[in-house]
């Protein structure tokens, strides 16, 4: 019975980490930051402060309670979601909410994986890209894209809890630039202290034998930063 349990675990642990594999297909163009993101801001729960004289870190919670919060990877997935599997025109007249409902939630019914074929992208009116329309339509996408629990409980976050090796980082960031190259943005999970969002990686160059990122969270409104190498 215990090796059952055990041959269970495995395959379920492999799955999960087959799974995470994303398509090989060529995208037609780039992540544009400025207009491939969302509008409004994922917040944190806690404000995390740090002594440059101590190191030390302390965390206050946020007073007023941020209204939208730890959506992590329920918006840097959303965000993905409508890059590769969604298309805007603005010529299109404005539609109602209802139908807007309706089409936010094909979207995010689709998968973060695999992009659809061209023809089968789903089509939505009026704007020009999902900046715009989550400007306008934020409270219907924030109910409709998914809760804050979807962070915890997605299928790959079991791999956080086991160590990763310098070979395995290598590999994983070579995996990382071959993706961007096709224009197929990465969807990563930062195991970080404090809390790192999901995030949609928008580019990187070699340097050396590391490597360097200028990426930034599709959840927060801002341009791109770009860290020290």
């Amino acid at each position: 019975m215990l090796f059952r349990f055990h041959l269970l675990l495995f395959a379920l642990l492999a799955a999960g980490c087959a799974s995470s594999r994303t398509s090989t297909a060529n995208q037609p163009r780039p992540f544009r930051f400025e207009t491939d993101s969302f509008a409004y801001a994922n917040e944190l729960i806690l404000e995390y402060r740090f002594d440059d004289a101590t190191g030390q870190r302390t965390t206050l919670r946020r007073d007023p309670k941020p209204d939208y919060a730890l959506h992590c990877f329920v918006v840097a997935r959303a965000a993905r979601q409508f890059f590769r599997n969604a298309r805007f025109d603005p010529a299109l007249p404005v539609a109602d909410d209802t139908t807007y409902r309706r089409l936010i939630r094909q979207v995010v019914q689709t998968s973060a994986r695999r992009a659809v074929p061209e023809e089968k992208k789903i089509t939505i009116p009026g704007f020009a890209s999902l900046r715009d329309f989550s400007a306008a339509k934020e409270p219907l996408l924030k109910a409709e894209c998914g809760g804050a629990w979807q962070s915890y409980a997605q299928r790959g976050n079991w791999r956080l809890v086991f160590p990763f090796s310098r070979a395995h980082q290598e590999k994983t960031a070579a995996e990382f630039q071959h993706a961007i190259r096709r224009h197929d943005p990465p969807l990563p999970i930062s195991r970080a202290s404090p809390p790192s969002p999901s995030t949609t990686r928008l580019s990187s160059t070699p340097a050396r034998r590391t490597t360097r990122k200028s990426a930034s969270p599709p959840t927060i409104p801002t341009t791109p930063r770009n860290p020290p190498p």
